[in-house]
């Protein structure tokens, strides 16, 4: 038996538990079959394997992102970029793809955030007055929605209409809906909004899929398929691609909870698939975003004086759902954000486990950012999984600063702390919030600086090894995956990133600025910088 593809002349670094490193790699069949010296792969080399010549280029296992939104992402890709400087160019951007269109269409815009903006401001339906087609615009942390006047009366939203349960029609002070609405009140107009074919769905996770692969990732957890079009068909789209192989990344699907009865129909449970998609675990929501100031906490925001945000899920019905899903043999992860959300979630865990306890459940909270002494002792107690994004302590480490108490910055992903612990923290980007690139997001973990220059609690920085392991190792074990996933094995799936000579020797800033030189998937060269020395 010869190889599919031989590499040689690296430094080809495992992360295996006794942490091996090796010149040489071959893989047949999308798996891995050899590792060691050039001369070990002698025996492997046959007149049609593919030999790379890696010029003393690293090769890392490919990078894993825990906590995404692949569909989101393809979307934003796709539909008007409102990542902008003021709303004057929201409206222009709005207005230019309006004009596109016929006057029933929807203009649908992902990606603003008001603190970039000039204003200072969400922007609401007033400053889309003159334009007459619905529009729906999803500030960048996916939690609040903005419509103009032509969506409020289509979804039959005015002074009349109460708030829903977990949401919030921004109102002003006439009582009149001012075309915000925030967390499940976006809901209202969701539903009405036209579907999405399923071939345009599939356009959104290839142009995802084709930023991932340049940017090293091999595989996702998609945070919550049904999450941005309501419907199942994100799930049958994947599932489509993964069938006729036009699905690079691996995904771990997991499923929005609203769905659950329709998977549970079906028998299907976490763990089901094939080697490009598995069902992951039931997707919840506990509470909302810090830079929105709907996450539950316990300390008052400074900014807005007097709140603690608010919980978008009673206790009883998440302890109810989560005992339901966990009998039935789901992973479970849920959205939780402040301490006081964080500590609901855990309670949740912590009666389903008594009731039927399972060792090996692998239990998920999303996010993880605001904790305490107790929460850090609980996490280690029950094993639970915490799947922060470190990208968010420079993206968003400034707003943190202006609406939280220096006590609870201090506070924020304490990813160091995990790692004492022996709490396996899963790496993540939460794109489109930020960006995809698990470089930067090694970056965020070993810096802790925010964009302004101010380090966010310098004893949590992580080693590039560590937070390495956090987009890798861990990765793979938040979604049991370690035995095909996460390092360089014989045996696992032949997943690699191949990166400069001397990468892990570089600090956080080369890190950050580090350019991939090429993604395997399977053995196969999915993305590659430039012309590398490939020889058949």
């Amino acid at each position: 038996m010869y190889a599919d593809v031989v590499m040689y002349n690296g430094s080809i670094v495992s992360m295996d538990k006794n942490k091996r490193e090796y010149e040489a790699l071959a893989a047949k069949n999308g798996r891995i079959i050899g590792l060691g010296t050039k001369k070990d792969m002698e025996k492997w080399l046959g007149d049609q394997t593919v030999s790379i010549d890696l010029e003393g280029k690293t090769v890392l296992p490919g990078f894993i992102d825990a906590h995404q939104h692949m569909v989101n992402f393809g979307f934003y890709l796709s539909q008007v970029n409102c990542n902008v400087d003021s709303i004057k160019d929201l409206v222009n951007a709005v207005k230019e793809k309006a004009a596109t269109l016929n006057k029933d269409d929807w203009v649908i815009g992902i990606g603003f955030n008001e603190e970039k903006l000039q204003e200072k401001r969400i922007p609401t339906a007033a400053d889309f007055a003159e334009i007459s087609n619905p529009v729906y615009i999803l500030r960048n942390c996916l939690h609040t929605a903005v419509v103009n006047q032509t969506t409020l009366q289509l979804a039959g939203i005015n002074e009349n209409t109460s708030d829903v349960a977990g949401g919030e029609i921004v109102r002003d002070m006439n009582g009149r809906p001012t075309g915000i609405l925030k967390e499940k009140a976006a809901d209202i107009v969701k539903r009405i909004l036209p579907p999405f074919t399923l071939d345009e769905i599939k356009d959104a996770i290839t142009f995802a899929d084709r930023e991932y692969t340049s940017l090293g990732i091999t595989g996702v957890h998609e945070a919550g398929m049904g999450f941005f079009t309501n419907s199942m068909n994100e799930f049958r789209a994947f599932q489509e691609m993964s069938i006729d192989r036009s699905l690079n990344v691996r995904v771990y699907g997991m499923i929005l909870d609203s769905f659950f009865e329709a998977a549970n129909e079906l028998m299907l449970t976490t763990g089901f698939g094939n080697d490009k998609l598995k069902i992951g675990s039931i997707k919840m929501f506990s509470d909302g975003t810090l830079n929105g100031r709907t996450a539950a906490v316990s300390e008052e925001y400074i900014n807005p004086a007097g709140e603690r945000g608010a919980m978008v899920i009673s206790t009883e019905e998440l302890e109810k759902k989560v005992l339901d899903y966990h009998r039935e043999g789901f992973q479970v992860a849920i959205h939780a954000i402040g301490d006081r959300a964080i500590l609901q979630v855990i309670a949740a865990y912590e009666k389903a486990l008594n009731a039927f306890p399972r060792a090996n459940h692998r239990h998920r909270i999303e996010h993880t950012s605001v904790t305490t002494p107790e929460i850090i002792e609980r996490l280690a107690e029950l094993k639970l999984i915490p799947v922060p994004q470190p990208s968010f302590l420079n993206a968003a480490g400034d707003v943190y600063n202006k609406v939280l108490q220096p006590k609870v910055t201090e506070r924020l992903k304490p990813l160091k702390t995990f790692f004492e612990r022996g709490i396996k923290a899963a790496g993540s980007s939460d794109c489109p919030v930020v960006t995809s690139s698990p470089l930067y997001g090694m970056y965020c973990a070993m810096k802790r600086e925010t964009l302004k220059g101010t380090v966010l609690s310098p004893k949590e920085r992580l080693s590039l090894e560590e937070a390495l392991q956090m987009y890798t190792v861990n990765a793979a074990y938040a979604a049991f995956a370690e035995h095909e996933q996460g390092t360089l094995e014989i045996g696992k799936f032949a997943d690699a990133v191949v990166l400069p000579k001397g990468f892990m020797s570089f600090s956080a800033e080369e890190v950050r600025d580090t350019a991939v030189e090429m993604t395997i998937i399977g053995g196969e060269i999915i993305y590659k910088k430039e012309r590398a020395k490939i020889l058949h």
